[in-house]
């Protein structure tokens, strides 16, 4: 009976097994099912053939295809490393409330998943690597970017790469290598370079289109159409730009490498730049090599370079300081600050000669002394001035510890206001919060208003939600200064907003009372928005990397609103004509240490050496005087396309200003016509080239390829973490894109820079 008994038992527990094994096979059998995934069969041969959804694809596993909801997924790279589908959403429309309201019912960004859907096989990227080569000569730098764009696939690509540049960068040339060939694009009006480009790409001719956003003038679009299979192509792109003060001895050379998601007020989510569909990823197959030449002259002597964003490799010579990168991702911008000698000129001219010698670009630089500002204001400071700080919380400040730089500066601030003044803290997001709601927008500052206020910026949290910035600026404006008062805003923010144009001239009409003192925070903030807006009202901006002390960007700020201006400069030239365009047409206030570029396109003669000088007036006052000379002048174009770029940008700005739609059109028209004649980009007008030859491939529709944005390095959080499953197979997006090509509008993405080999080097203003 124990023998007939042991054998039941294991009988028993045989038949267990069996039928456990099979209903595991069968839970695998529907799992797979559900994902598209039909069987995999062993063939003679010994090779594994695994069909995919109702049509039976073949697919190998061996190689990374995967099947998801019946389609066939190609491995996109071992190095990317993102998640499903997401977009953004806010909960709630922006509202108004007071900081003294205990409602905790503030709104918030939700990321919203969705499944990987059919288009997920387009995720393939053709792009393999971008790289910039920078030459930096005094204040300014000329830029190579170049972007490698590989077809892998069997059929004939349209890439579109969107990126950013340098806000008041000036591109000048675009061009393309295919096989040892070059197609040199060229520069016309924006709508018929694209209905070129449209026409060559839909007979299957390789073509390039280059253009710059309207809606935010920091980024840019590449598109590289009809690009045979097999076939690479290397897009070479250049631009000069000049270098901002960022202190008293110290210039700062900025890449920009990625584009941050944007909040759009109208939609109620985030979104990239140009306002197009976006594919936001974790990680990119591709990487950027940065390299830049710091060049030494008898009066810039340069005493040191650091990079702020990134470990970097430095040699020195005595022509130059080479700095240089290799394999980075393109996470953040790249920050390199010069430090110049102490002892050098208030006042410095570069001058070049072009058309032939008949005409003159000159650039002037002032950097006024204390004493220029004592003989002129006694050093008396401003009295009557209210200080308003308005607070970006909303979600995106948790980036790069933004909301922690800004709580920082807050109470540096809050310790520095002089007893006696009026004051308010205003902080934003999807709505706007005032901390002393009152009859009037500021309260005096005392011993127990300051305790409030430094009781607030010591709970503030990056929980307001969206980035709506136009809302509280239209409540200032609304609510101006009293009668003989002046008001200094100081905006701490990552500049995270797609309506820059539309916030920046609401500030400009209030530019007769009030200047706005502006800092960027984090790896990426909106560098048009920073800019723009302190341009815009006589202000100053700084930009402020993750880990930096704030406060020495807070001291300099504050200085600048305590201390007395300079306003009304002008220029008086002698000896020579001045018969051309200058930029800015109305010269900015002037601060003690704080440099002023002038521009000047200037008609005349082949250059002698008579004397000719120019001098910085404030009334009847002589700030500074410059001597120039027939040496000094240099046969390039550097200086001639910044003062080019600097005109449109004046011009885009009264673009905006202006309701009609008839001066409008004028304005655009000139904005045309001077990036025509200087041959550079401008939103209006496009670089375009087509390769004639024909191939087999002609009129063979381009299958569209998007090339994914790399998140700014603190945005991380955007992901969310139950997406790990999907991290090796498939791209996560902001915004699931539309399949579209070049007839709806492209897609954006990271930067896109780029060296160029030796053959390419340019010298600058080459």
């Amino acid at each position: 009976m124990k023998l007939v008994s042991t054998e039941l038992t294991v009988l028993l527990l045989f038949i267990v097994t069996i039928i456990s094994h099979t209903e595991t096979t069968t839970k695998r059998t529907t799992s797979a099912q559900k994902l598209g995934f039909r069987r995999c069969q062993k063939q003679k041969n010994g090779q594994r053939l695994c069909f995919c959804g109702k049509t039976n694809t073949v697919f190998d596993r061996l190689k990374g295809e995967r099947c998801i909801n019946g389609q066939v997924i190609k491995k996109i790279s071992q190095q990317s490393d993102v998640s499903k589908f997401s977009a953004l959403r806010i909960t709630k429309k922006p509202i108004h409330r007071s900081a003294r309201d205990d409602s905790k019912d503030v709104p918030c960004i939700k990321l919203l998943f969705k499944p990987p859907s059919s288009s997920i096989n387009e995720a393939y990227v053709p792009l393999r690597n971008v790289s910039v080569e920078a030459w930096i000569d005094s204040f300014a730098a000329d830029v190579t970017l170049t972007q490698v764009f590989f077809n892998q696939e069997e059929d004939p690509i349209e890439a579109i790469y969107v990126f950013p540049i340098e806000e008041n960068a000036a591109v000048y040339s675009f061009m393309a290598l295919i096989d040892n060939r070059t197609i040199t694009a060229v520069l016309k009006e924006k709508t018929i370079a694209e209905q070129e480009y449209k026409s060559a790409v839909e007979q299957g001719k390789t073509a390039i289109l280059m253009e710059q956003s309207k809606q935010t003038y920091d980024t840019f679009t590449v598109n590289v159409g009809a690009l045979p299979p097999g076939k690479e192509c290397r897009i070479i792109i250049r631009y000069v730009t000049e270098l901002d003060l960022t202190e008293e001895n110290s210039i700062r050379f900025v890449v920009p490498t990625t584009i941050a998601p944007r909040y759009n007020p109208s939609l109620g989510h985030l979104q990239t730049p140009d306002r197009t569909d976006a594919q936001y990823v974790q990680k990119t197959p591709y990487s950027m090599s940065f390299q830049a030449h710091v060049l030494r002259d008898e009066e810039y002597t340069i005493k040191q370079v650091a990079n702020r964003s990134h470990p970097v490799n430095i040699s020195m010579s005595h022509q130059s300081i080479d700095v240089s990168l290799m394999a980075i991702a393109l996470d953040r911008d790249i920050i390199l600050d010069i430090d110049l000698p102490d002892n050098r000129s208030p006042a410095h001219v570069t001058m070049d000669k072009y058309n032939d010698s008949s005409k003159y670009a000159i650039l002037l630089a002032f950097t006024p002394r204390l004493t220029d500002f004592i003989k002129i204001s006694n050093g008396t400071e401003e009295a009557n001035t209210e200080f308003i700080f308005i607070v970006d919380c909303s979600g995106s400040m948790t980036a790069d510890n933004g909301i922690g730089l800004a709580k920082e500066a807050m109470l540096l601030f809050i310790r520095s206001l002089p007893l006696g003044s009026h004051f308010n803290i205003i902080r934003f997001g999807s709505n706007f919060d005032i901390l002393f709601d009152g009859e009037t927008m500021t309260t005096v500052y005392n011993e127990s208003t300051a305790k409030v206020a430094d009781n607030l910026t010591r709970s503030m949290e990056a929980n307001f939600g969206g980035t709506e910035l136009l809302e509280p600026l239209k409540h200032l404006k609304d609510h101006p200064p009293l009668k003989g008062r002046s008001r200094q805003i100081f905006l701490l923010t990552d500049g995270e907003i797609s309506n820059t144009n539309e916030v920046i001239e609401l500030c400009r009409s209030m530019s007769s009372t009030t200047r706005i003192f502006s800092f960027g925070l984090g790896h990426s903030p909106s560098r048009s928005l920073v800019k723009g807006l302190a341009r815009a009202t006589n202000g100053y901006f700084v930009f402020v990397p993750p880990n930096s002390k704030v406060d020495t960007y807070v001291g300099s700020q504050f200085g600048r609103a305590l201390q007395p201006s300079l306003v009304n400069a002008r220029l008086q030239w002698h000896g020579l004509p001045t018969n051309g365009l200058q930029a800015p047409k109305q010269i900015p206030p002037l601060y003690i240490n704080d440099r002023v570029l002038v521009y000047e396109l200037i008609d005349g003669g082949e250059w002698t050496n008579q004397n000719i000088s120019v001098d910085l007036l404030v009334e009847e006052h002589k700030i500074a005087s410059i001597k120039l000379s027939g040496s000094t002048v240099h046969n390039r174009d550097t200086i001639r396309r910044l003062a080019a770029k600097a005109l449109i940008q004046e011009l885009q700005h009264d673009k905006y200003a202006e309701d009609e739609s008839q001066n409008n059109t004028i304005l655009e028209q000139r904005i045309t016509m001077l990036s025509m004649n200087h041959q550079i980009l401008s939103p209006y007008t496009a670089f375009v080239g087509v390769e004639n030859t024909t191939t087999k491939y002609n009129n063979t529709q381009s299958k569209i390829r998007h090339i994914p944005i790399q998140i700014s390095k603190g945005d991380e959080h955007l992901f969310h973490p139950q997406s790990a499953s999907y991290q090796n197979h498939f791209a996560g997006w902001l915004s699931p894109a539309s399949s579209s090509g070049f007839g709806a509008r492209p897609m954006p993405v990271p930067m896109a820079m780029g060296a160029s080999g030796a053959q390419f080097r340019p010298m600058l203003g080459q």
